[in-house]
């Protein structure tokens, strides 16, 4: 594996405090992201820290984390994420409490939330955490259901978007992680929602938690593929025309 230093960086930022509950690393998207947990994780692991799962949305992404680890990482990984997973490990008393990284989704978490909540889990990873930024909405139960299982834990989480729609995107990425640090979503709203001349004292905030790389300021030592946005003009067709 061939680590680049602002992946280091990334690792060290989150590793340099063990009181923090947690991080965000926000870099834009084809940086290594992945790489970056891995190395938080491996680290932890080898510290002692053994309760660890990696949450994705979907199972494409999972098989995408497990191949990576089988490749270039010698901790111990075990995927669940369907219920023959579940029904091979239901002998012991709880399959998400093993000596190995779980490997699962988002889904799957909270369909047995129960048992997933019974476990005092060390570090919890969550691939494209966009997802969670809603955590505050009364609509989004999935997201506050994995922040109760994650509750106590040392969370990560991976984004190449922290600000998708607006500045509450950053508000909920900061409640995910601890709610403490920011204060409650009304007076958020006033003080930094379309008011960029308070946006710097919001950076200072939340700084401690998010970590972010620009592909400019790494392209002339990393090998990052060049991506070039195209936009294509259709004329529907009448069948869609008619759908729509």
């Amino acid at each position: 594996i061939r680590v680049y230093p602002f992946q280091v960086a990334a690792a060290n930022f989150a590793l340099r405090n063990p009181n923090q509950k947690g991080v965000a690393l926000c870099d834009e998207a084809g940086l290594g992201k992945t790489h970056e947990a891995l190395l938080i994780v491996v680290q932890k692991w080898l510290e002692g820290n053994n309760r660890i799962f990696i949450a994705v949305p979907g199972e494409d992404l999972l098989i995408q984390w497990g191949e990576t680890i089988g490749k270039y990482y010698t901790i111990p990984c075990d995927a669940l994420y369907r219920e023959e997973d579940w029904n091979r490990f239901i002998q012991s008393d709880n399959p998400f409490d093993r000596d190995a990284v779980i490997l699962t989704t988002y889904d799957f978490l909270v369909l047995h939330q129960e048992e997933a909540k019974q476990v005092k889990w060390d570090i919890t990873v969550f691939d494209e955490a966009t997802f969670l930024s809603s955590v505050c909405n009364d609509g989004n139960k999935g997201a506050k259901t994995l922040k109760e299982i994650a509750e106590g834990s040392f969370k990560i989480l991976l984004t190449g978007t922290p600000i998708e729609k607006n500045i509450m995107d950053v508000y909920g990425l900061m409640y995910f992680i601890d709610e403490t640090v920011l204060p409650d979503p009304e007076t958020y709203m006033k003080r930094y929602l379309r008011r960029p001349e308070n946006y710097p004292e919001l950076a200072q905030r939340v700084s401690r938690y998010f970590f972010r790389t620009l592909r400019t300021q790494v392209k002339q030592y990393a090998k990052i593929p060049e991506r070039v946005m195209i936009t294509l003009e259709y004329t529907p067709s009448a069948k869609e025309r008619r759908l729509y």
